[in-house]
């Protein structure tokens, strides 16, 4: 990335001097024009961080710009995992889950720091999801029904100490946003949500576990998609 300035600007009470890199002859602008001046160069610098090569997460399906604010959505398959509760453990099929990244781009592109993450079940396959962020959207997305997650899609880290910012464009470290469901032990202090049945904690991770050592599979009958 170039650390050459696109623009030198000589600030005035009432209006301001733009010169080029390079140039000796500067252009007065008034203080509204010297807005949209770098309202374009802040579009180029977005436009030129762009073209930075990202490594992206294996699982990512969707990215969408905003601005300086890049959005991945990763999917993550069901998958046979070891959860913690009370204690005890058990042996589940965990749904597919998708995770909304929101990621700021910081030093013009070169790196980027995590400002969100939001979590959701799906029944669906990878291929049928639609082409738009997700969100609450029924017949496709849910909670991930498993306690330690908040009515507005993010989970409670708890104690773990997750990485939040990247030393350049590698943007694999979002994976531990994923590993540390199965991580982490779960509590009762936020419940289980959109099941269609209301059950305790305890008592949806025994259903989970029979119905696994059953059928191999997760019981997306009983999330209210």
């Amino acid at each position: 990335m170039s650390q050459n300035p696109l623009l030198n600007i000589r600030l005035f009470e009432r209006h301001a001097e733009v010169m080029r890199p390079g140039s000796t002859l500067g252009k007065q602008v008034g203080l509204k024009e010297l807005v949209q001046v770098l309202t374009e160069s802040a579009e180029n610098v977005l436009a030129y961080s762009r073209n930075e090569s990202l490594r992206l997460p294996a699982n990512a399906y969707l990215t969408v710009y905003a601005g300086n604010l890049l959005n991945i959505c990763c999917y993550y398959p069901e998958r046979e995992e070891v959860l913690t509760h009370g204690g005890r453990k058990y042996t589940v099929m965990v749904p597919n889950i998708v995770i909304h990244f929101t990621l700021k781009a910081l030093n013009n592109g070169t790196d980027y720091e995590v400002k969100s993450t939001h979590y959701y079940s799906t029944p669906k396959d990878v291929n049928e999801l639609p082409n738009t962020l997700p969100g609450r959207l029924p017949g496709i997305f849910n909670y991930v029904p498993f306690p330690n997650f908040y009515d507005n899609f993010t989970m409670c880290f708890g104690g773990n100490s997750l990485l939040h910012k990247t030393n350049g464009t590698d943007l694999r470290m979002l994976l531990m946003f994923y590993q540390v469901i199965a991580g982490s032990p779960f509590n009762d202090d936020l419940g289980v949500r959109a099941l269609n049945d209301s059950m305790r904690p305890s008592e949806w991770f025994r259903h989970l576990a029979e119905y696994y050592k059953e059928h191999k599979a997760f019981p997306y009958k009983d999330v209210n998609y």
